[in-house]
């Protein structure tokens, strides 16, 4: 090492602790050779640091400091390793070691004397004033939360906020960082756990934080003195605190729980603790290992006030999971969800590609229930496999969800919004600005562009409208023959399927479609037509006259915002919607110019007689926090964003104009309700066996399950 110092710069939390780094920044400067050189016990260069003190209001923060190279240690609680480790690749290096090497501590449940009597079992603590030294501590929150959800105590109403579950227990109590972004994701927690903390801390904005006189070990302590009932403590803290008596406070019960280990550290070591007052300063001398004498009676600054000496962490186990071991478990366990998994079906491979990334995103933030992927021929085929429970959720246009509702019996839980104020969408109906001879009340023998065979905007409300207005002859219900000879050429994909189409099979209604073997004219991403984009690029490329989709497409897939070769070139003002009364529009006036309007796309799962509450609390939960980490449609290139597909591909799983996921409310939770009588009749004027009971049972074949069946139709 030169001989030039570098700086090695601590990061602090409070004033007595940023005092207490400032002593030992001038300790190491002043007094080196006598403050180190007994104690340094591994071959290393001599020590050629200074000690730099970084002011911060958090150890989160601190944290932070650390992965934006601000900051270079920090002293953790092992609940903050675990953050630090987990979120930020922060790696622990030195262990601190009480009397005698003692590595851990004593998770405790302290009472004051004479209190709580009436408490006989874990059960009876429910509604007690509790205090926390912080949300996330080891021994004051992972710990004891974990035991009380292991013993079904604390009952789970949300799988991922444990605070949330917390608040439902226990009565008005301190646990401070409660309300913090870290604990309280969605914004949406309780001021239950904050309520009885201090009512002032150092300076403004300190209530219920890292600031708050009641955080910490000892200020929960202190809480349990002025106001609660019970605090979750290290039984170290109250052996300190016996040190430097409170005039008028009985001595605590305690109870231990569990054993963890000791708060990580870094590479200084102390002196001989002192018992004398330095007669030149008036106070006493520093002391790495000492704090409440000489700081303000405020304990463990920078370290813990009963560390002896430090254990150096071999490299090959700096990582937060080898250093907290098995208490790691206890970390984990709060984040316990009673639904282990969600299987998402999608129906493309480029569907599945995103489902896995997605996969991959929701574990890193620890989300549950954890999601799985299931990949399914068509939504159809998806809706067989939710009802066998071989799947649990998909992602489906409003035409599906009436056919999942009534065939299935699955549900809609959420619902996609898109730009405007409610999770609705309008169906339009575009073609060309430079094609006059294109009309919405004469499409007699022109080329035609949907999104998929009964799709709510690409079929079921344009046909209903050309049907219902005497514009095509109607066949009865039969809009497929209707289209197949009313128009010349289109691109319906799926319309020959068999889940669909229950006749003749009508070739002018695939000639458009662009898709390669057996993706061509098929209901799914694999076909290059299909879905609104998909749509859209048929009326750009593919020969179409008009297009049948939402009122967003146009506007995504114009003036530069889509790459791809076919939409280079395109802006939105070489398009115009086709009105209802034969005008025309330019495509941002869909809100006067539309053929309707209907329901996003909702995620369906279960419903009737396999209906399971808690099930879709889970499902609602994970979709509900996933969207609050990657719902967001910009940042880097790295970060897994829900709304949007990588190019060439567009609208795989949700849509690409999705702006939120939105709780469908319980009394609309079946399709009928959910998709209103609008849409129920324009559904049955397009489709024959729309007014029809349940569609006979499925009988499944399977063979060498898990790698592949056979699905046969009863016969009627």
């Amino acid at each position: 090492m030169s001989g030039e110092e570098e700086e090695l710069t601590w990061c602090t939390i409070s004033d007595e602790e940023q005092e207490k780094c400032q002593d030992l920044a001038k300790a190491v400067q002043e007094k080196f050779s006598d403050f180190f050189a007994s104690r340094i016990t591994w071959n290393k260069p001599r020590f050629s640091y200074k000690i730099g003190c970084q002011r911060a209001v958090s150890k989160e923060e601190c944290m932070e400091y650390l992965d934006q190279g601000i900051a270079d240690l920090v002293s953790l609680d092992p609940g903050e390793v675990f953050l630090g480790g987990r979120y930020m690749s922060l790696v622990p290096i030195m262990q601190e070691l009480m009397q005698g090497d003692i590595d851990h501590f004593y998770a405790v449940a302290v009472v004051k004397r004479g209190d709580l009597r009436d408490v006989h079992t874990l059960h009876d603590l429910r509604d007690k004033k509790a205090c926390f030294a912080g949300v996330g501590s080891l021994a004051s929150w992972s710990l004891p939360i974990s035991i009380l959800m292991d013993r079904r105590v604390l009952e789970i109403v949300d799988c991922n906020n444990h605070v949330k579950s917390a608040s439902e227990f226990f009565g008005t109590s301190c646990a401070v960082n409660a309300l913090d972004d870290k604990f309280n994701p969605l914004g949406d927690n309780s001021n239950k756990l904050c309520e009885i903390c201090a009512e002032s801390g150092e300076g403004h904005g300190q209530y219920c934080s890292s600031g708050d006189p009641f955080a910490g070990y000892e200020g929960a302590l202190q809480c349990l003195r002025d106001k609660g009932d019970i605090a979750f403590l290290k039984h170290s803290t109250v052996e300190l605190v016996a040190e430097v008596p409170e005039s008028g406070q009985e001595d605590p019960d305690v109870c231990d729980y569990d054993v963890t280990p000791t708060c990580e550290a870094a590479r200084l070591l102390r002196t001989d603790t002192p018992d004398r007052i330095d007669p030149l300063t008036g106070r006493h001398p520093f002391d790495l290992f000492s704090s409440a004498y000489r700081y303000n009676k405020k304990h463990n600054l920078l370290f813990e006030d009963k560390t002896r000496k430090f254990l150096r962490i071999p490299v090959p186990q700096q990582s937060y999971k080898d250093y907290l071991k098995d208490s790691l478990d206890h970390i984990l366990r709060v984040r316990h969800c009673p639904v282990p998994s969600m299987r998402l079906c999608v129906v493309s491979d480029h569907e599945l590609s995103k489902c896995i990334r997605m996969m991959t995103a929701l574990r890193a933030q620890l989300l549950q229930p954890e999601l799985s992927c299931f990949k399914g021929h068509d939504s159809v085929d998806c809706m067989k496999a939710i009802a066998r429970s071989e799947a649990d959720v998909a992602v489906v246009d409003a035409g599906d969800v009436y056919t999942a509702g009534k065939n299935y019996e699955l549900i809609p839980v959420l619902v996609e919004q898109y730009n405007l104020d409610t999770p609705e969408y309008y169906a339009v109906a575009v073609t060309w600005e430079e094609d006059p001879d294109t009309d919405i009340l004469y499409l007699k023998g022109r080329y035609t562009c949907h999104s998929g065979i009964m799709h709510a905007a690409g079929w079921v409300l344009p046909m209903a409208y050309l049907i219902n207005n005497d514009r095509i002859r109607p066949y009865g219900c039969d809009s497929i023959r209707a289209a197949a000879e009313f128009f010349s050429k289109s691109c319906v994909p799926g319309v020959s399927s068999s889940d669909y189409n229950f006749g003749k099979t009508w070739n002018n209604l695939c000639d458009l479609c662009h898709g390669a073997s057996h993706a061509f004219c098929s209901r799914d991403p694999s076909e290059d037509f299909f879905g609104h984009t998909g749509a859209f690029r048929c009326l750009v490329e593919g020969g179409g006259n008009v297009a049948f989709v939402k009122h967003t497409t146009v506007l995504e897939n114009t003036d530069g915002k889509r790459r791809q070769f076919w939409a280079r070139n395109q802006i939105n003002t070489d398009f115009q919607l086709l009105c209802r009364n034969g005008k025309r529009v330019p495509v941002q006036e869909y809100e006067h110019c539309n053929l309707g309007k209907v329901k996003g796309n909702a995620v369906i799962t279960r419903g009737g007689s396999a209906f399971n509450q808690t099930q879709v609390d889970a499902f609602l939960n994970l979709f509900i926090y996933a969207q609050s980490f990657y719902g967001l449609k910009f940042g880097d290139d790295f970060s897994f964003k829900m709304f949007s597909s990588e190019e060439p591909y567009a609208d795989l799983i949700f849509q690409d104009a999705t702006q939120q996921l939105v709780v469908v409310p319980e009394e609309e939770r079946d399709y009928e309700s959910f998709l209103g009588e609008e849409f129920l009749h324009a559904m049955r004027t397009v489709n024959c066996r729309a007014g029809r009971s349940v569609l006979p049972p499925i009988l499944s074949v399977i063979i060498l399950p898990s790698i592949t069946s056979f699905m046969l139709r009863a016969l009627l």
